[in-house]
């Protein structure tokens, strides 16, 4: 689920959009995503934000419907420095993202258990400790291989 052409560590962006438009490209390389893809996602992002305060680090998991999915994947970026996103269900309120998980969902009757699978997922403070302490790529996937178990991919 989690391949290494789209696992990124230590990355640095200028703004959540940036940071969705760099996922999206990777996607669209490896064929997982049509041309469409980058800007559906940043367009439902405004519309319903996806940061999550999850402790001690903040994650976003941005995404959009199947139409532009080719087939499912996701692109995971831990960052640098933090990212504003704008908070799951919060209004205008922001928060500050170390990890981006942008999701590609071709089945949409996936994405519910996909989506509430990453949430528990990411909940565990343990495992967002591990991902900031990783010391590399293959690192943050051999993790997140390890943890998987439970989710639809």
């Amino acid at each position: 689920m989690f391949e290494k052409n789209l696992v990124f560590g230590e990355q640095l962006f200028k703004n959540a959009e940036e940071a969705i438009r760099f996922g999206a490209a990777k996607l669209f390389v490896a064929g997982y995503v049509t041309e469409g893809y980058a800007d559906s996602v940043v367009e439902r992002e405004r519309e319903f934000p996806t940061g999550l305060p999850t402790v001690p680090y903040g994650i976003a998991i941005p995404h959009t419907d199947s139409r532009f999915v080719k087939k499912s994947g996701i692109c995971c970026m831990r960052l640098k420095e933090p990212l504003s996103f704008r908070q799951m269900g919060a209004g205008e309120e922001t928060i500050e993202v170390y990890f981006v998980l942008l999701l590609a969902i071709s089945d949409g009757a996936e994405h519910m258990d996909l989506l509430s699978g990453l949430m528990e997922l990411f909940s565990n403070e343990e495992l967002l400790e591990q991902l900031e302490r990783a010391a590399d790529e293959e690192g943050i996937i051999e993790i997140l291989e390890k943890t998987k178990s439970g989710l639809p991919l």
